[in-house]
């Protein structure tokens, strides 16, 4: 029904938006940027530089139709290099490593359950329509049939799927790799702090 059906997506994006999904991230920056202990931040609490980043994210995203241009061309290359430096940079200066006295069923349950909460699957159901409705508004015009268009849609969206999820294996698997390599110094270390101090003490 059209009531229910509102209802459950109403509270989906809800909570990867406005209550969960949009102030972890900007949590996360915060914290990120007070682990690297700069001076200015002393005086931006997360309140300010909530506000601050809630600008800036709407001046980025106030034209639909340039989000996927400025993510794509800008932003992902920009992210990947920065963690790729942090990855090599890591990997060349790690400490011999420390055994574990868990599990790997305690470690790898732990990391889903207190990584991200599986809160990133309720996020691909409604991105995914994003970037469908967006390769259907790119493709040719001389592709004229549907059967056409939805086969080289489909092609794109398998070949994109499958690219995206290496690269995200790659990165969980490598910042998994230099936490167990860093976890002496990163035992103390709240969960909110960690990519900032690992990345502040390799940088």
């Amino acid at each position: 029904g059209k009531i229910p059906g509102f209802l459950v997506t109403f509270l989906i994006l809800g909570v990867i938006g406005p209550f969960g999904g949009i102030p972890r991230c900007i949590t996360i920056s915060h914290s990120t940027l007070v682990a690297f202990d700069y001076s200015w931040m002393q005086n931006i609490n997360l309140i300010l530089f909530s506000l601050v980043s809630c600008i800036v994210i709407y001046l980025f995203t106030f034209r639909p139709s340039k989000i996927l241009s400025l993510l794509g061309f800008v932003l992902t290359p920009v992210l990947l290099i920065s963690l790729a430096i942090i990855v090599v940079k890591g990997t060349f200066s790690m400490p011999e490593t420390v055994a574990s006295m868990h599990t790997r069923w305690e470690t790898f349950s732990e990391g889903l359950l207190g990584g991200y909460n599986t809160m990133d699957l309720l996020a691909a159901f409604f991105f995914s329509s994003v970037v469908l409705l967006c390769l259907q508004k790119e493709k040719k015009p001389q592709e004229q049939t549907f059967q056409q268009k939805d086969r080289s849609i489909l092609k794109i969206a398998i070949f994109s799927s499958v690219i995206a999820a290496i690269l995200l294996a790659i990165v969980y698997v490598s910042f998994s790799y230099l936490a167990a390599g860093y976890s002496p110094e990163l035992e103390s270390i709240s969960g909110d702090l960690l990519l900032g101090t690992l990345a502040y003490q390799l940088l």
